[in-house]
């Protein structure tokens, strides 16, 4: 059974272990190793998810059998510099991260969790709401456009800590238009 709710500080720590976990599944073959501790150490360090759930909507997946977070996903004001790419109104908004552990995809979880989001507070006077998707995420292309989200066409670095670990697909989908 699933438990779908806004994360406190008490998950943080939870948070991070899946954050660094469902990060080196999906980038681990791309950064050179050293590289890969002072990303993990910077950007999935315990403070930034504390700075998260502090700053931004973060919603939390707990599989209720075992007691255990599996997924979570960041709900954020669209960033400066990819307002700037897609012209985007006021009252878009970003999906800015959304992991799921890989042994937890494909059984519908991801929908639950966007259906969620879409319905939460943060959204509800949202236009649109964007999200990205690595460049060699198949998977997550086809998941997103499965949720009604369009390619923007916009591509961009993917950029941790001074080190490119990928490019990025926009997506996009309106809500309230």
């Amino acid at each position: 059974m699933l438990e779908i709710r806004d994360a406190t500080l008490d998950d943080s720590v939870e948070l991070r272990e899946l954050g660094v976990k469902t990060w080196i599944t999906q980038y681990s073959h791309i950064v050179e190793i050293q590289s890969k501790g002072e990303i993990l150490k910077q950007d999935r360090s315990l403070k930034i998810f504390q700075h998260h759930i502090e700053n931004n909507p973060t919603i939390r997946c707990i599989d209720t059998d075992i007691n255990k977070i599996i997924g979570y996903m960041i709900l954020t004001e669209l960033d400066e510099k990819k307002a700037k790419l897609v012209e985007a109104w006021k009252n878009d908004k970003q999906l800015d991260q959304l992991y799921l552990l890989e042994e937890y995809q494909g059984q519908g979880i991801g929908k639950t969790l966007i259906e969620y989001a879409f319905n939460h507070p943060f959204f509800v006077e949202a236009d649109s709401i964007y999200v990205g998707a690595g460049s060699r995420n198949i998977g997550a292309h086809e998941f997103y456009k499965k949720m009604g989200f369009i390619d923007t066409g916009i591509r961009k670095p993917f950029i941790e800590q001074g080190v490119q670990t990928g490019s990025q697909f926009l997506f996009k989908k309106e809500i309230n238009k």
